[in-house]
């Protein structure tokens, strides 16, 4: 007979009480002890190593509940399991660490649809489909198709480990859009608005170094389509542009839980080769991305970020610019469009959670077991936001900067998404809501 939905709303909170009392027993567990054995449980289709290679302990390691907290946040980061608990067992005088996970669904076909210039005339449709966790090794194979105002068809695939327990890395993807044109100044240079098409592909070679350090090299080609030729909006003579890149990029990621970090540091830096003198282009972009995120007071976090991307040479498309109010924004400032050969944005967030982690794990009919299980948490946030741009030989000055600040509410629904909504302040006082998926960095 079928359960009816008190039951499994019953069962649901008994579960979650059982999770509650699994995490006071391990806050009790304070005292160092020596890791005599490491035992994985639940992982049916995932092979052990993916999960062993995110461990900061080995078998006669000492570890203590602090440990064992960032390390579940360490493997939820994989993005593959709905729950993730360690725990320390005794047992004939040893001390045995469990790793229980619960695997999440793995094939997602998501509609989605996204605006440009909170325009409902620039809205762009279509649908993403994810395949995750293959042959149980955490590759990805993505693709996404686009309509409406910028189309676009892309592809991907990602391996962890290409080489067997010798943590080489390796991606390939390929990428259609058709984009309309985000520079004022190439708009002018055109008379009217204009559309490019690009084709584009790389293969992205590398190796994770330790725990945290990641060095890769990039191989890649861009084809660039503007309808006619214009001089500075297309660069090698005519109105197509094929540029030739090599992308050196070295990351160091300590943060406990990616989707939603409260501990730890990133750093990335690329420095990419564009055209290499090849159909006479010839450019540099350098990127630095830095956050940090550190446990203030109790539930109390907070975190920061300082971005800047350069570009150096003679002869840049103006696709290729420094942009703030497109991928990277100011909140206060968020429709606001700012071009240049460099730009710089740093932010600083507090986050604190109205409602704590909770593991949610249902039972009804039908619907797979899989997709029935869930971390959910509510934060409710204050920021800051800061950023401007410059054209080389102009003086970067504070009265450039865009400042904007406010409040927000993030819910998270792991290992899926996360959903915010924000009220944000510019310099002037004027006031914008914004509704975003994923953590704001």
């Amino acid at each position: 007979m079928k359960k009816s939905l008190f039951v499994n709303i019953l069962l649901c909170l008994i579960s979650t009480i059982a999770y509650g009392q699994a995490d006071t027993a391990k806050a009790a567990f304070k005292n160092y002890v020596k890791v005599d054995s490491i035992y994985i449980r639940g992982n049916n289709n995932t092979e052990k190593d993916v999960i062993m290679r995110e461990l900061t302990f080995k078998i006669k390691d000492t570890v203590n509940a602090k440990t064992l907290k960032y390390n579940e946040e360490r493997i939820y980061s994989l993005g593959i399991f709905s729950q993730v608990k360690i725990t320390p067992l005794a047992l004939a005088g040893k001390s045995n660490i469990e790793i229980a996970v619960k695997e999440s669904w793995y094939v997602w076909p998501i509609p989605f649809a996204q605006l440009t210039d909170n325009s409902w005339k620039k809205l762009t449709y279509g649908l993403d489909l994810n395949l995750k966790n293959l042959q149980g090794e955490n590759q990805v194979v993505r693709s996404r198709i686009g309509l409406g105002y910028n189309p676009f068809v892309s592809f991907l695939y990602y391996n962890p480990d290409i080489v067997k327990s010798k943590n080489f890395y390796f991606s390939f993807n390929m990428n259609y859009n058709k984009v309309g044109n985000v520079s004022d100044t190439a708009k002018k240079l055109y008379g009217a608005d204009f559309d490019q098409k690009f084709i584009s592909g790389s293969i992205t070679l590398g190796k994770r170094i330790g725990l945290f350090n990641y060095l890769a090299v990039t191989g890649g080609f861009q084809y660039v389509e503007t309808p006619k030729y214009v001089k500075g909006i297309s660069v090698s003579g005519g109105r197509i542009d094929r540029i030739v890149t090599t992308t050196l990029s070295y990351q160091f990621d300590s943060r406990d839980l990616t989707q939603f970090p409260k501990n730890g540091t990133f750093t990335g830096v690329d420095y990419s080769l564009r055209g290499m003198g090849i159909n006479n282009i010839d450019y540099k972009i350098f990127d630095l991305d830095f956050r940090e995120y550190r446990g203030l007071w109790g539930d109390l976090s907070g975190k920061w970020r300082f971005f800047t991307r350069q570009i150096y040479g003679d002869n840049i498309p103006y696709f290729d610019y420094s942009y703030l109010g497109y991928g990277e924004r100011v909140r206060g400032h968020y429709s606001d469009k700012e071009e240049g050969n460099s730009s710089y944005l740093t932010s600083l967030e507090f986050q604190y959670p109205l409602v704590r982690d909770i593991n949610l794990d249902f039972n009804f009919p039908i619907i797979p077991k899989r997709l029935q299980s869930f971390r959910v948490a509510l934060f409710i946030q204050a920021f800051g936001d800061a950023g401007a741009t410059r054209y080389r030989g102009t003086d970067l000055m504070l009265k450039k900067f865009m400042v904007g600040y406010g409040v927000g509410l993030t819910v998270l629904v792991l290992p899926y998404n996360l959903a915010r909504v924000e009220f944000a302040l510019d310099d002037k006082g004027n006031p914008e809501w914004n509704l975003g998926i994923g953590v704001s960095f």
